[in-house]
């Protein structure tokens, strides 16, 4: 099941957290890229994917104009390739039908 939930929820930050930590022992963000993510957090809808009520993958999305931008795509490790990422990204589709362009925003100032 997917559902909109907030950008502050405690279980999208953990799962972002543990589905980037592979990631982050390489990459890290920058002080002022960690402030712009913060500051920004009200600006993307967050939609988490739920198997037996348990956040197990999210996308964060923003209309701008006509493009729908994607971002933190995030998936637990377990549950990949799975089409928990697919499903996320047809559903942010579906749900701004009106977006003439999509654009995938990926790592961001590390």
């Amino acid at each position: 099941m997917i559902k909109q939930i907030s950008g502050t929820d405690q279980s999208l930050l953990s799962l972002s957290k543990t589905s980037f930590s592979e990631l982050r022992k390489i990459y890290r963000p920058t002080s002022e890229a960690q402030r712009n993510q913060a500051s920004s957090t009200n600006d993307w809808t967050c939609l988490g994917y739920y198997l037996d009520q348990q956040l197990v993958g999210l996308i964060k999305v923003k209309l701008s104009g006509k493009t729908l931008n994607l971002s933190t795509l995030a998936v637990m490790p377990e549950c990949r390739k799975k089409g928990v990422a697919r499903s996320l990204i047809l559903e942010a589709e579906r749900m701004f039908s009106n977006a003439g362009l999509l654009s995938v925003w990926c790592v961001e100032q590390t």
